[in-house]
C-alpha cells in the first residue's frame, strides 16, 4: 500500500495519508494538530452522530462542543469541572445531566445526582429525571432492586402454579 503526501488545508503542513481515493466520506484532510484545535472537530469527521455516544452501561454522552447554545455549553463545562469527571470523559457530558442543566438553568453542583426514576439510562426525558443527593440516590436504587426481586418471585410462583398438575 503506497502512501501519499497531503497538505493540511488549514496550516499547509505535509502529512501522510493512505491510498489516493480511499478517504472516508466527509474526511477533514486536516493534520492532527489542526484537527485537535478545531472547536467543532467532531462535526467534520465521517462517523459524527450529532456528538452523541453510548457507553457500555447504556448512558448517553453528548460532546459539549456540539451544543449550539453557548451559555448552555458553558454551564455544561462548569458542571463537568465541578463533578470532577475523569480525564477520559473531558469534553463530554451525560445527556441526563445536560437535560437537568437545561431545566435548572445552572450547572450541577458537586453533591447533586441526577437519577432516572425508571432505572433506564437511555430514557432521558425530563419527566423521568429527578435531582437528588448521593444518599437518597442509593436508597432509591435499593428500593428499585427490592421491587424487581419481588416481581421476579411473583413471576416464578405464578409459573409454578400454572405449570403444576391438578
Amino acid at each position: 500500500m503506497s502512501k501519499i503526501n497531503l497538505r493540511c488545508p488549514k496550516c499547509g503542513r505535509i502529512r501522510f495519508a493512505g491510498r489516493p481515493g480511499n478517504s472516508r466520506p466527509n474526511s477533514t484532510h486536516l493534520c492532527r494538530t489542526c484537527y485537535l484545535k478545531s472547536p467543532v472537530r467532531g462535526t467534520l469527521i465521517w462517523n459524527w452522530n450529532g456528538g452523541t455516544t453510548k457507553d457500555s452501561r447504556g448512558y448517553i454522552f453528548k460532546c459539549i462542543n456540539a451544543i449550539e447554545n453557548e451559555n448552555l455549553a458553558n454551564l455544561c463545562r462548569e458542571s463537568v469541572k465541578n463533578r470532577a469527571y475523569g480525564k477520559k470523559r473531558s469534553g463530554r457530558i451525560y445527556l441526563h445531566h445536560l437535560e437537568m442543566i437545561k431545566k435548572l438553568d445552572r450547572s450541577l453542583l458537586k453533591g447533586e445526582v441526577v437519577h432516572h426514576k425508571d432505572g433506564d439510562p437511555g430514557n432521558n426525558s425530563i419527566d423521568n429525571l429527578v435531582l437528588t443527593n448521593p444518599k437518597d440516590h442509593i436508597r432509591s436504587y435499593r428500593e428499585l432492586l427490592f421491587r424487581v426481586k419481588e416481581l421476579e418471585e411473583e413471576i416464578t410462583k405464578g409459573a409454578v402454579v400454572k405449570g403444576s398438575p391438578q
